[in-house]
């Protein structure tokens, strides 16, 4: 009895040998602290880029505050104006945007059936590279029936036929005997249903003695039942457990294997069905000491999900590979692999098997092989250890106790919700509700599509911040007549940021090739080359169109020399350019307007609401007054929405461009 084990019927009672760390749960428990969960690839590259930006904002700092002190002789003020520089070049809304993205994004994977533990985990689904998924229940439907009834002189379909043979009666009621009642297991469940189907005259409520239970080591199920003063042993499992429980001859072992292998082949799962060959007098106290016979071979049919295939084939698409982990026989493994579309699904490794291999050798194989059958938890454990070795960022599925190593070492551990155990779902990552291989890859898509919107938002955060420094600093630095900018107008722009960020572009919809491109190289920085040098070209357009509006307006819109209407006309530009940037940041690599057809509500709301402020600033006595602006002529206001535009429109033939030199190289 394991500790944590739960009770579910009848009653017993156990001795208490270990407890603690001694216990198979404390074993499990110690390897699990073995493991520890380091940071996300995100996480990483978060600290690593607020790192590099709070080293550019203290030297420009430093700099500012050595030429006001140098050459104006304004320590203070050059010591003021640095610091405020270096606060307006921090993007100080990463953080809430990564916590907003983050949390919509684990409330839009759970309308998918996927619950999300680490919220951060988010982001490195859209990294995996490879997909270790369990076949029953995950691959497949996990809704068994019993298919074909195989004997040593025939064969006989179910699912074609209205009655067995005596011999296949008794091969059920041998597996009926070897099972427990009541079961959850979807095999013992099979066998009760065909059992009423091919209804039998007889007793079929022996008490069970003793019970030898299916392990790891011990791919068979034995129950002792007692029949008036003897005892008989009926066993069922997995066949190449039962021929050597057996002990048969070669020729039968021979005659037994190839009908198991072609029954395997047809996409059946296969048990082998025994008795002992004569009753007991006494309870045997091993599971081989009876003599058995063997009786046949049920097959059960259990059907892949329709959309397993249609998910191969996506993540094929998306670069990333997928190995198929199953505890059945090998050329069942290799039908199911066929079907489901798996590549080199000919290729099968048993847990044995690459146990008994070298590192170098199993690594050689872990580059071929996608299919592994006979698979303990154990044997999980090794496969994710060397795969994250290679460099691979792996997804493992499980359901079991011992299967909570082999998910606290993945990247992304994936617990079945169904039929996962609590110590499964507290080591994981995920938990998969529909215990669905689909769900894993609708859980990669968007773990990919809000990694590509936060790029996004980076790139325009970094962008608008541009503009926002240089104008206030230019007039200081070029003394010139007019100041642009002053505290209540970058707390407006603050609060146009922040929610564009958050909102707008956490609701964009995903790009078309999303899930047509490689899964993203876990050195890859999520400020790359190409954003970083598109940030500042629409940073510098930006800024451009404001400078641009500035000298316009002061040289030849402003008639009554008023310098208000310069700070007014500049600002207009500002905010006008910051949303036009939004359509323009919609897609790193396509144009605004093909952006256009896709609807995103949010940018209706934000247009509006920022628009409606902006008016309300300007125009509305006693808030202009606030914002020290003055209402503007319709020259002047859309003249200032036009320098906007085409400054944004440059930015977006820009971005293209750069886009497609990127791709090329």
């Amino acid at each position: 009895v394991y500790c944590g084990a739960l009770v579910v019927g009848g009653e017993g009672v156990c001795r208490v040998i270990a407890v603690g760390n001694h216990t198979e749960i404390g074993k499990i428990g110690r390897k699990i602290a073995d493991e520890t969960v380091g940071k996300t690839l995100l996480e990483l590259e978060v600290a690593r880029l607020v790192r590099n930006l709070f080293l550019v904002a203290a030297g420009l700092c430093i700099l500012l505050a050595l030429y006001f002190g140098i050459v104006k002789s304004l320590w203070l003020q050059g010591l003021l104006s640095g610091l405020t520089l270096a606060i307006g070049l921090m993007p100080e809304e990463l953080p809430l945007v990564m916590t907003i993205f983050f949390a919509l994004g684990a409330y839009r994977l759970s309308t998918k059936n996927v619950l999300v533990r680490r919220s951060s985990i988010i982001e490195t689904l859209g990294a995996a590279t490879v997909l270790c998924s369990d076949k029953t229940g995950t691959i497949t439907k996990n809704k068994m029936k019993v298919g074909k009834i195989t004997t040593i002189d025939s064969e006989e379909n179910l699912e074609k036929i209205n009655e067995v043979s005596d011999l296949s009666k008794s091969i059920l009621q041998i597996a009926y005997f070897a099972s427990k009642h009541p079961s959850f297991d979807p095999m013992d469940i099979a066998i009760t249903d065909c059992m009423n189907l091919f209804h039998q005259n007889g007793d079929f409520s022996l008490l069970s003695i003793k019970d030898f239970p299916l392990t790891p080591e011990q791919l068979t199920m034995i129950r002792v039942l007692k029949e008036e003063n003897e005892y008989s042993c009926y066993a069922k499992g997995s066949p190449e457990a039962v021929f050597e429980l057996c002990q048969l001859d070669s020729d039968h072992l021979k005659y037994w294997t190839n009908k198991t292998n072609d029954l395997a082949k047809e996409g059946y799962r296969v048990l082998a069905v025994a008795k002992s060959k004569i009753p007991l007098k006494n309870i045997p106290e091993e599971r081989n000491t009876a003599q058995y016979e063997i009786y046949g071979l049920l097959s059960f049919l259990d059907p892949i999900r329709e959309i397993v295939p249609s998910a191969v084939k996506t993540a094929y698409e998306s670069g990333i590979r997928v190995i198929m982990i199953t505890g059945d026989y090998p050329e069942t493994a290799k039908n199911i692999a066929k079907q489901i579309g798996l590549k080199n699904s000919n290729l099968v490794y048993t847990g044995k098997e690459f146990t008994n291999l070298e590192d170098q050798e199993f690594k050689k194989v872990l580059k071929e092989c996608n299919v592994f059958s006979r698979v303990s938890p154990e044997d999980k454990w090794k496969l994710v250890r060397f795969l994250k070795s290679e460099g691979e960022i792996v997804a493992m599925t499980g359901d079991g106790v011992n299967d909570a190593p082999a998910l606290r070492t993945a990247n992304i551990g994936v617990a079945m919700g169904e039929r996962g155990t609590d110590v499964a779902r507290e080591a994981a990552d995920i938990v998969l509700l529909d215990d669905s291989f689909s769900s894993i890859l609708e859980s990669v898509r968007i773990g990919r599509q809000i990694f590509d919107n936060l790029k996004k938002a980076l790139g325009y955060l970094i962008g608008v911040h541009i503009p926002i420094v240089g104008i206030t600093f230019l007039p200081i630095l070029l003394n010139w007549p007019v100041v642009v900018l002053s505290a209540i107008h970058i707390v407006f722009m603050e609060m146009v940021i922040d929610p564009t960020c958050t909102i707008v572009f956490e609701k964009e919809d995903a790009e078309f090739d999303l899930m047509r491109r490689k899964p993203r190289v876990s050195s890859e920085p999520l400020l790359d080359k190409e954003l970083f040098i598109t940030s500042l070209i629409q940073g510098a357009f930006s800024l451009a169109s404001v400078v641009s509006t500035y000298w316009l307006t002061h040289m030849f819109l402003n008639h009554d020399s008023n310098n208000q209407v310069v700070s007014t006309a500049s600002f207009v530009t500002l905010v006008f350019s910051n949303l036009f940037l939004i359509l323009a940041n919609r897609s790193l690599h396509e144009s605004m307007w093909s952006r256009m057809r896709i609807r995103n509500s949010m940018i209706n709301i934000v247009f509006v609401g920022t628009i409606t402020v902006l008016l309300l600033s300007i125009y509305l006595p006693g808030m202009n007054t606030l914002f020290r602006f003055v209402p503007l002529n319709f020259l002047q206001f859309s003249s200032a929405i036009l320098v906007a535009f085409i400054g944004v429109l440059f930015y977006d033939i820009t971005k293209v461009s750069v886009s497609k030199w990127f791709r090329n190289v």
